[in-house]
């Protein structure tokens, strides 16, 4: 995360998977399913909230599929099933974003702002949150067990939370 190879961390799982399909596809992978994995591409890459360096709480990204209604469905149909006419964009959103000003804001090495980040933010929170970019729309419904963060008391390492409480 901290050197800048997320992008190409995803990109190697997507060739090691695009290999293991040809294989067993007779080397064939349909164009619905390239076009699918480029829209999951852009999702999982804007998603990853850096520790490290600020970003914006929210990115809008265009998609030439129904983003809300596929995530309504909780991702059970291929998300060919949701193509549009016309290009739609859908938001990703920090939540939480207070805390991750404050991870931002501290004087450490970078590191220990992930290892801090692992340790308070929750998994539901560490990356961003798919979400409509009309409020008149409904947000997508969220999953998991937590929406929040931990407190103190919750972390297992003291050390990377005792700093003024933050």
């Amino acid at each position: 995360f901290e050197s800048g190879q997320f992008e190409a961390c995803v990109d190697e799982a997507i060739q090691t998977g695009l290999a293991l399909l040809r294989e067993r596809s007779d080397g064939e992978i349909p164009t619905d399913f390239l076009l699918e994995l480029e829209v999951v591409r852009t999702i999982v890459l804007a998603s990853f909230i850096p520790a490290h360096e600020t970003v914006a709480e929210t990115l809008t990204v265009d998609s030439e599929f129904d983003i809300m209604a596929w995530v309504a469905g909780n991702y059970a149909d291929r998300l060919s099933d949701f193509r549009l006419d016309e290009p739609q964009a859908f938001a990703l959103k920090i939540r939480g974003i207070d805390a991750y000003k404050e991870l931002w804001e501290r004087d450490e090495p970078v590191n220990e702002k992930y290892q801090r980040a692992f340790a308070v933010i929750t998994s539901a929170n560490r990356r961003r949150a798919i979400s409509s970019v009309s409020p008149a729309t409904a947000k997508a419904p969220l999953y998991g067990a937590s929406y929040g963060f931990r407190q103190d008391s919750q972390v297992e390492k003291p050390d990377l939370t005792a700093a003024d409480g933050k």
